[in-house]
């Protein structure tokens, strides 16, 4: 969620080289602010190697005069950093870090931003019980017109998309309960002031995934092309590989197989770059699944070996 990150840089001093106002704090605590904003910065560019490196010398910098708050921030970010890059096993050693000096050091405030992370941990490891036990407390009421009951904020909103996400995937070939949370997420996006060009363009792309369940697939595509319009202007990358690999998915089962190639192949170039292992496994199974119908065993194959060489075997 990029939305949390902005939140965090709230709570860092404001510094400026032109703004000629000197910095007189102790060197070890501009240097862990320093290690800090740039792991936050790296993360905002999809550098999760970089944003790692940077987030973990923050952590010992912090450590090093006992800083809480700044310990605490840094395991946050390298959760979700390590989250984005399909890290799981350290995500969740950083969220049980985290949760920890939240409880005993006073940070009570932030346990509904480590409930959200770890329930798309839970939600990225196909757990969805879990995830849904964790999401209970973060999800607000509906009136009858399903407007929510409570002022809008990242977590709820955040809480929300993900809700509406867990719905799509479920079995039920009229989607019901997938438009009832539509719904309430597009009411919900207009009434909060963090509504940004990013919400926007995960409305659409639930919304394409509506309008293929109600045979409009061409419909789909052109949502699935203003999402991504929307995600290039704000160089989103996860973003841009999700939404490629959605149109590929729907362009296979449209049978339209050359053109899924297409989207799938620049999806997986995207998940290369920025590492994500997990990711790039499933491209490529899909895309065996592209060559296969192609008859291509050629570049069947030839994926296949590339999930061996770079150690993406289930």
């Amino acid at each position: 969620m990029n939305k949390s990150r902005a939140l965090i840089l709230l709570l860092l001093p404001i510094l400026s080289a032109c703004s000629g106002i000197s910095d007189t704090r102790p060197e070890p605590l501009r240097k862990s602010e320093y290690f800090l904003e740039h792991g936050v910065s790296a993360f905002e560019n999809s550098d999760y190697v970089a944003a790692t490196d940077f987030l973990h010398k923050a952590l010992s910098h912090y450590r090093s005069i006992d800083n809480t708050m700044g310990i605490l921030l840094s395991h946050i970010n390298l959760a979700e950093t390590a989250l984005a890059a399909g890290n799981f096993p350290a995500a969740e050693s950083n969220l049980s870090a985290a949760e920890k000096i939240s409880r005993v050091s006073g940070y009570a405030n932030f346990q509904s931003r480590l409930n959200l992370l770890r329930s798309q941990v839970h939600w990225r490891k196909h757990d969805e019980e879990k995830s849904l036990a964790l999401l209970q407390g973060l999800l607000p009421t509906f009136d009858e017109e399903q407007r929510s009951n409570r002022k809008p904020d990242l977590i709820m909103l955040g809480a929300v998309t993900l809700r509406t996400d867990i719905a799509f995937s479920r079995d039920d070939e009229t989607k019901q309960e997938a438009r009832l949370w539509l719904r309430r997420l597009s009411l919900m996006l207009p009434s909060t002031e963090d509504n940004t060009q990013l919400h926007q363009a995960r409305l659409l792309r639930f919304e394409a995934q509506l309008a293929y369940y109600d045979n409009a697939p061409e419909d789909a595509l052109d949502k699935l092309e203003q999402t991504l319009q929307l995600y290039r202007q704000a160089a989103a990358r996860p973003a841009i590989a999700a939404t490629l690999t959605e149109s590929g998915l729907l362009l296979m089962k449209m049978r339209r197989w050359h053109e899924a190639e297409e989207k799938l192949q620049r999806a997986l170039y995207i998940r290369l770059w920025i590492m994500d292992r997990i990711g790039s496994r499933e491209l490529l199974e899909h895309l065996q699944q592209v060559y296969q119908a192609l008859g291509d065993n050629e570049h069947y194959l030839q994926s296949r070996e590339q999930v061996e060489r770079i150690g993406l075997r289930k």
